[in-house]
């Protein structure tokens, strides 16, 4: 899937979506909508927030190489697949 375009039914593989070059919330909640649409299975694996690396710049071998082995050892660790887009809350609602 190149950037810059929605996927379509040609991008998946039954099974698998590769969204590491999905921009936005909105390309995901498109992708899951599509999946739902077709009767396919989604899976989403991301990056926590406990992944601390910093890099120092836009092509940084040694973070790559950190990120890289942080979802190594999840996925070696049976990483559950979100089975669902995470929720985007843009407003606290919340009563005062």
């Amino acid at each position: 899937m190149g950037r810059g375009r929605a996927p379509n039914a040609a991008d998946h593989v039954p099974g698998h979506r590769h969204v590491d070059s999905v921009p936005d919330h909105g390309d995901l909640y498109r992708i899951y909508t599509i999946t739902r649409r077709d009767g396919t299975d989604f899976n989403l694996a991301y990056i926590p927030d406990d992944f601390q690396a910093v890099h120092t710049e836009d092509f940084d071998p040694t973070y790559m190489k950190k990120l890289y082995d942080y979802g190594f050892e999840k996925a070696a660790a049976g990483y559950k697949w979100i089975k669902e887009p995470p929720l985007q809350v843009d407003h606290d609602y919340t009563l005062q």
